[in-house]
């Protein structure tokens, strides 16, 4: 292993940047939707509020709920959250709690509502 003298502060605040498991996020995605209809097949304009937004949940005016990305459209009644995720070890070992979350590692995201993702 490679290891470099860094002070104490510089390490603590790298890591504070790394996303750990028992950490509560939000999903930030664009909408292929959107990019079709409003700025044609070549892509987004970026800076507008329309390139895309957060996951989030849209429940139909019938009740039954959809896994959806602003913006929804003209003609969607019914009424849309964000969601927020707390990130999940998949086994259930709370001891994992804290941990950093590496790349390739199985998380469960699990929203307000109990709804489980997964990227398993």
């Amino acid at each position: 292993d490679f290891e470099l003298d860094l002070p104490a502060s510089f390490v603590e605040m790298v890591r504070s940047q790394f996303v750990r498991y028992g950490d509560y996020i939000k999903l930030f995605t664009k909408s292929h939707y959107a990019k079709s209809k409003k700025h044609g097949t070549s892509g987004f304009v970026l800076g507008s509020s329309t390139d895309g937004g957060y996951v989030g949940v849209y429940e139909k005016p019938d009740g039954t709920t959809r896994v959806a990305v602003p913006p929804l459209g003209e003609n969607c009644p019914g009424t849309f959250s964000e969601s927020v995720f707390q990130i999940q070890v998949p086994e259930n070992h709370e001891s994992r709690i804290g941990e950093d979350v590496k790349y390739g590692d199985v998380v469960v995201l699990v929203d307000a509502l109990g709804m489980v993702w997964n990227n398993k």
